[in-house]
């Protein structure tokens, strides 16, 4: 049993140097997809006046005219010009749908990704140095405790500090897909019904207190 133990033993003390080197990795990743995620959501608030006004001429115009010089470079902007492009055929749009969807799924891997190991490197982190440091401390090394300690718990601030920008930025992903991916299935529904000759564009007043316009969030 003893030399199990310090098999394993051994085992963990070898996995705290790839562990600390994989959290050092996480943290400048988050810190890149952070960045990334920032210029998005400028680049969405730019973007939102215009689909905003997709929107209300969705109420008025036909789907074809409304979406053919959409302007803007976001994903949904991009899908809805490729879904105008391909004349909204049923085919082909819902096969452009699909693949924003997936792009979207895609997107969200990364957060996902940081959600979960960030928390579970940073435990490793701080219990692989339990063991020294209770060593150290039946020893009376009282020094060498701390700095075992003090490994363990700057592993577990990162680990969360990882998996926390993970799931912020995971959130905000998530709702915006959600909004663009209705939007396009919206504009998609409405676009078959004209093709097949219902009308149900409401003949609004842009004058009218009771016209809104419904749009997707922009963040």
């Amino acid at each position: 049993m003893s030399v199990l133990t310090n098999l394993i033993s051994w085992v963990s003390a070898g996995l705290l140097v790839p562990v600390l080197v994989t959290m050092t990795g996480l943290l400048g990743w988050s810190l890149l997809m952070t960045g990334d995620f920032l210029a998005a959501v400028v680049q969405r608030r730019r973007a939102a006046s215009g689909l905003r006004e997709l929107s209300g001429r969705l109420l008025r115009e036909p789907v074809r005219d409304a979406t053919a010089d959409l302007p803007g470079d976001t994903e949904v902007a991009r899908a809805l010009r490729r879904c105008a492009e391909v004349g909204w055929h049923p085919i082909h749009a819902d096969k452009a749908i699909s693949d924003f969807e997936l792009a979207a799924r895609r997107g969200l891997d990364g957060p996902q990704a940081l959600i979960r190991l960030g928390p579970m490197l940073g435990l490793m982190g701080a219990l692989i140095p339990i063991g020294p440091a209770l060593a150290g401390l039946a020893a009376g090394d009282i020094s060498a405790m701390a700095a075992n300690v003090e490994e363990g718990l700057t592993a577990t601030v990162v680990g969360l500090f990882v998996g926390g920008l993970g799931f912020w930025v995971r959130i905000v992903k998530q709702r915006w897909a959600m909004a663009d991916a209705e939007l396009l299935r919206y504009a998609y529904e409405l676009a078959q019904d004209q093709a097949e000759g219902r009308d149900h564009n409401p003949r609004m007043d842009d004058d009218d207190p009771t016209h809104e316009t419904f749009a997707p969030l922009a963040l």
